[in-house]
């Protein structure tokens, strides 16, 4: 047993005498046991070597999406030779593992699952003994680290995720980095007092990569006014996708919204909004501009309005047509058509603009085809005579904004019921971090992430069970009042209540 723990690359060693055996475990990349057999018969002993199970190892392994990424990762480890009791958790992002490390090396098994299109990180830790004056130092440091998200682009293989890392890990202060080359993401764990964000993305280009922070500065939710209908919508989205940076895009015309996330080394709030207002609709640039009432009063004010104006039209219709009767209803259809009217014709010029059409092109070719032979008529010294039809044009820029006001209420009553429905949701989330529990805010969890729930708390996100059980609260979703035993692999729905036991 002396003459085993003198060989530095072996821990644990166990001699029996019983079963004239000795195990060990060993710490090197390749274990050399001629120089085994040598100081063992040194002492003194014959050596017949025995197989062992091998060595037991843990990897995290970044970029598996679903079972089938699961069963790859697990295919290219049990191809390696005298690997064994492979085991790969999706939730866990981590394969677990025996290997013979004489046979097969660590670089091997990182290789094999590079080539299967992932990258790892051995979860294995060694301490370093650290000095009593050097150990508050560090435990300082290590308390005000920060954990970063960046948006890499350029990325084409697993390889480059592990540039990306190599490269960022050689930066002072970086404790880990981590790329995950599915989502494009590189979750870096840092001092900020020994390196900024200036740094950290120089850094990233120098590696022959671009990238930028992954915060709220590249995502951007926002109200719109002047939307009738949902092409308008489509055309928004249509103006936004087609803009240099933008990379997803979603509007919402029910609540008047717009989702978006862009890069703010492209391009920046500023030219959305310049877009938005280019295709004929006003972005909300301040959220305390805006009012769900605002929408509905003006149009019930713009159907009083119009409605006041063309009511006299009807009677006048079926009145003996003198020159001054004309001109009467000549003067007040010209005020509805370029007052209450004009938004048809704004909407209508945007639209064409923009290549395509909607609903206030055919309000707007009606009233105009109305109102200009109408006018025609009224003059028939400059043009010729026939009958007006300035009542139609009237009436049905009336009955449109009639039906424009009752479509606000509407959507005034279904934007209440989402705030509500959003209101129910957790603020605050405990986020699994390195093993180690935070409290964040519930809007910074990310796919992938593992977070704890515990007894009477609110479930912050949608996701799947990975540990323990559960009853959860499900009734402002079902409207079922009895809370549904759940277990591992099943579905929660963010904002329903975990009733007992603790889920991560």
């Amino acid at each position: 047993k002396k003459a085993l723990k003198s060989l530095p690359e072996l821990e644990n060693v166990e001699v029996s005498l019983e079963k004239e055996a000795a195990s060990f475990d060993w710490v090197g990349e390749i274990l050399n046991m001629e120089k085994v057999k040598e100081v063992i018969e040194e002492a003194g002993y014959a050596v017949i070597e025995a197989e062992g199970k091998g060595r037991q190892k843990e990897l995290k392994v970044h970029g598996m999406t679903c079972e089938h990424c699961v069963r790859r990762v697990k295919k290219a480890l049990e191809s390696l030779p005298e690997v064994t009791d492979v085991e790969v958790s999706l939730g866990e992002s981590q394969a677990s593992f025996r290997y013979n490390p004489t046979i097969t090396t660590d670089a091997q098994i990182k290789e094999a699952i590079q080539e299967a299109g992932y990258t790892t990180e051995s979860t294995e830790s060694t301490e370093v003994p650290v000095p009593d004056t050097q150990k508050s130092e560090s435990t300082v440091q290590q308390s005000v680290n920060e954990i970063k998200q960046l948006k890499i682009t350029g990325m084409t293989c697993a390889n480059c995720a592990l540039t990306i890392e190599k490269g960022m890990a050689k930066l002072p202060g970086v404790k880990s980095a981590t790329v995950n080359f599915a989502s494009e993401k590189l979750s870096l764990d840092y001092n900020p007092s020994l390196l900024d964000e200036k740094t950290i993305l120089e850094k990233v280009k120098d590696l022959g990569y671009g990238a930028y922070m992954e915060s709220n500065e590249g995502k951007a939710q926002f109200k719109v006014s002047g939307m009738t209908c949902a092409n308008c919508a489509l055309t928004i989205e249509k103006k936004l996708r087609n803009t240099p940076g933008v990379q997803t895009v979603a509007v919402n015309f029910a609540t008047e919204s717009v989702t978006t996330d862009y890069d703010p080394a492209v391009t920046n709030l500023e030219t959305i909004y310049e877009q938005i207002r280019d295709a004929g609709y006003t972005p909300i640039e301040n959220k305390e501009e805006f009012h769900e009432d605002n929408p509905v009063k003006s149009q019930r004010n713009w159907v009083i309005f119009s409605a006041v104006l063309s009511a006299p039209l009807m009677p006048m219709m079926f009145m003996p047509m003198t020159p001054g009767m004309m001109y009467t209803m000549f003067f007040l259809a010209t005020v509805v058509q370029f007052t209450a009217g004009w938004t048809f014709y704004r909407g209508a010029y945007h639209a064409l603009k923009n290549r395509s059409t909607n609903m206030d092109v055919l309000v707007a070719m009606g009233i105009t085809a109305a109102y200009a032979y109408s006018v025609m008529t009224t003059f028939p010294h400059i043009f010729f005579e026939g009958p007006t039809f300035f009542d139609t044009s009237a009436l049905l820029i009336t009955f449109v904004r009639f039906g424009k006001y009752l479509e606000a209420k509407a959507k005034g009553r279904a934007g209440q019921a989402l705030k509500r429905l959003l209101e129910l949701q957790a603020d605050r989330a405990r986020l699994f971090i390195e093993g180690e529990e935070k409290e964040v805010p519930a809007s910074s969890v990310r796919i992938g992430d593992v977070v704890l729930v515990k007894p009477g708390e609110k479930i912050p996100v949608d996701g799947v069970i990975l540990e323990g059980q559960a009853s959860i609260d499900e009734s402002m979703i079902t409207g079922e009042s009895i809370p549904v035993d759940k277990g591992v692999g099943e579905n929660v729905v963010g904002a329903t209540i975990n009733r007992s036991g603790s889920i991560k």
